[in-house]
């Protein structure tokens, strides 16, 4: 899926006939995604986002999370906030986590494709419909 001289899909950064080529292209692989949403700001959001994930991933027996690198003090504030809901059995006791840079990890270009998608609207959202398992509102429960 990269071009010449990419080391990572950044949707954000493609143009629009590429985004449509590689959602197809997306659609066609053997996955399903949830989506976690809220209108509160950051880093509230991101919080809420995590919580719901880990409860999720504790439901279903998850056994690896891999999130995008971020700064250091966001990366440092998810690793707690996945220590103490192990602690508490709101995530999988065992779960091996951690934050990657993207290059790294080429899943996490799908994450961010959808989440670009959803957000965008318009004729995106039909776009990965087949891609998403839910779409969790979190501001319902908050």
């Amino acid at each position: 899926m990269l071009m010449p001289g990419q080391r990572r899909l950044h949707f954000t950064q493609e143009r629009v006939q590429r985004r449509r080529g590689l959602l197809s292209e997306m659609a066609e692989l053997p996955f399903r995604a949830r989506i976690y949403q809220s209108k509160a700001k950051e880093p509230l959001a991101r919080t809420l986002a995590m919580d719901a994930l880990l409860q999720d991933l504790a439901n279903l027996e998850g056994r690896r999370l891999v999130m995008e690198r971020r700064e250091h003090s966001q990366d440092r504030r998810e690793r707690q906030q996945i220590v103490k809901a192990i602690n508490t059995g709101g995530a999988p006791a065992g779960l091996v986590y951690d934050h990657l840079p993207p290059h790294e990890e080429p899943l996490l270009w799908i994450a961010d494709a959808i989440a670009w998608a959803h957000g965008a609207r318009g004729e995106w959202r039909p776009r990965i419909n087949s891609m998403i398992e839910n779409v969790h509102d979190l501001d319902a429960y908050s």
